[in-house]
């Protein structure tokens, strides 16, 4: 795939629908997970979900940590470490949307666990097998691996459109189980470029096995770019295949069931709505207070 792609300037926008509005004063947590820190009484003291916080409170999140708030009729996110306004009003906070929903499960996936020195080896599980190959000529002698820990490291400085370029690389120059991993990144990054026809391409060019550390991530991308690329049956098959491999995914990650069930009842609206529905309707009773859940039940309408 010799072809550079280019930034095209487009927003995608997912629309808030209504839902249930809260008191004025106050925000309440739906979901949570890591170190998460309410400011009560000048004091940080654990969050837990289900509690109520005035809106001109504060948060606290330590690295890692996401958290999810309803504040009137809108769901907003924290996913940044350090401290923020529950209301929004502090940059960390958005509005949930499906973009925003996997450019979190992104971050979660690429977040460095390891020192600098070994966050490549870390980023390229099995970099070191393919490169043992003495057939293969590495792009400007970096492996698949370093290509790809060189493209994470541009998407988190907010470089994209160079990150793609790395993944391209990767993804052109790896054998084996390491032609998916790097396709996953490659498509991710043109999901972001919003080139959803060539990330479609990529997509239907890669298969990952559901034991993948990221076959969930490619999953959730897939069931969005190939519905909204024309591919609904193609969408469906592979949203299926993540929730049959995970059937306990609803307990263990509400948030990531409930955005896979959307995207299904999205993929199946316009070639099974009775099965739609029932997407919705699913999607909407994992978690029924957030603004996923609110744009099921305005589907069901």
């Amino acid at each position: 795939m010799a072809q550079r792609y280019r930034v095209r300037t487009l927003v995608l926008a997912f629309f808030l629908a209504a839902g249930a509005v809260l008191a004025a004063q106050e925000a309440r947590i739906v979901y949570l997970e890591g170190p998460v820190d309410l400011l009560v009484d000048g004091h940080w003291a654990p969050a837990d979900i289900g509690d109520t916080v005035p809106a001109d409170g504060r948060v606290r999140l330590g690295e890692g940590a996401y958290l999810e708030v309803i504040h009137g009729n809108r769901t907003l996110r924290f996913d940044t470490a350090g401290e923020a306004r529950i209301d929004g009003a502090g940059p960390a906070a958005s509005g949930t949307d499906v973009r925003g929903i996997l450019g979190t499960t992104f971050r979660r996936l690429t977040e460095p666990t390891t020192s600098p020195e070994t966050d490549t080896v870390a980023a390229g599980v099995r970099a070191s097998e393919a490169a043992a190959e003495p057939t293969i000529d590495w792009a400007g002698d970096e492996s698949p691996a370093e290509l790809i820990a060189s493209g994470i490291a541009q998407l988190r400085d907010g470089h994209v459109e160079e990150a793609s370029f790395d993944f391209q690389d990767a993804y052109e120059f790896a054998t084996g189980a390491d032609v998916d991993r790097a396709g996953y990144f490659f498509a991710y990054s043109l999901y972001m470029l919003d080139e959803l026809d060539s990330a479609a391409e990529v997509l239907d060019s890669i298969a990952p096995a559901p034991e993948a550390a990221y076959f969930t991530e490619y999953a959730l991308l897939a069931g969005d770019v190939l519905a909204r690329a024309g591919q609904p049956g193609q969408a469906v098959a592979v949203l299926n295949h993540l929730l049959d491999a995970h059937p306990a995914m609803a307990d263990r990650d509400p948030l990531t069931a409930q955005l896979a069930l959307f995207l299904l009842g999205e993929a199946l609206r316009t070639t099974d709505a009775s099965a739609a529905s029932d997407a919705y309707r699913r999607a909407a009773a994992v978690a029924p207070d957030t603004d996923v859940a609110a744009s099921a039940r305005s589907a069901l309408q």
